[in-house]
């Protein structure tokens, strides 16, 4: 008869998967990285800004100056195929569409 030998768990069976190293960040780091983007952030305000001011004098300006203003042409929507297309708007002093005959009666009693 064999002799028994005690099973030690020194063997492992599971996938040898590599362990997931999870970055870490110092309270110094994070700090450093939120004013880093918070300055970031207010420089590109600061510039959106000037940038829309600068668009406003030249409105303001033209209008002043009685300068007629350049016809643009609207931006071009991109087509969103969730909402349903738009209808044109019917003039009040269109004809009537068929079926939206008039039913009052505005005969005079003799």
């Amino acid at each position: 008869m064999t002799a028994v030998r005690k099973f030690l768990f020194e063997n492992s069976f599971d996938d040898e998967e590599p362990e997931e190293v999870v970055p870490t960040f110092s309270e110094e780091e994070v700090n450093a990285a939120r004013e880093e983007g918070f300055a970031a952030g207010k420089e590109e305000g600061i510039r959106e800004a000037a940038e829309l001011w600068r668009e406003i004098n030249k409105i303001v300006e033209r209008n002043l100056s009685g300068e007629p203003e350049k016809a643009e042409a609207p931006a071009e929507r991109p087509l969103d195929l969730a909402q349903e297309p738009e209808q044109p708007e019917t003039p009040e002093d269109a004809p009537d569409q068929p079926g939206d005959e008039d039913t009052s009666t505005d005969q005079e009693d003799s």
